[in-house]
């Protein structure tokens, strides 16, 4: 089974991500952007978030440093980052596909 390489990936659609109090959006994708890398950054970053994850799942139970709110906001910030990259590169692919049709 041939696996696209990253020249082959559409690049990037923007996507604006990172929602502050206000509702503004604090980041977003560079439209155009190697979708490959976003998707090395996206699983890198996934694995921030289990990392982090069972570091609070270990303290939790067993009665070690509590959880913070700094380290939940941590996991969400990285959570959020890693879903609008892939997000980035599903709306790509998807203009991609429809152009080609």
């Amino acid at each position: 089974m041939n696996q696209p390489n990253k020249a082959q990936l559409p690049g990037l659609k923007s996507v604006k991500f990172g929602r502050l109090d206000e509702g503004d959006q604090l980041f977003q994708t560079v439209q155009g952007a190697n979708s490959g890398d976003a998707l090395d950054l996206a699983a890198d970053l996934a694995l921030g978030v289990e990392r982090l994850c069972d570091r609070l799942d270990f303290a939790t139970n067993n009665n070690e440093d509590p959880v913070t709110c700094v380290e939940l906001r941590a996991s969400s910030l990285l959570a959020g980052t890693a879903a609008a990259l892939i997000q980035s590169v599903r709306y790509g692919l998807r203009n991609a596909e429809e152009a080609g049709q």
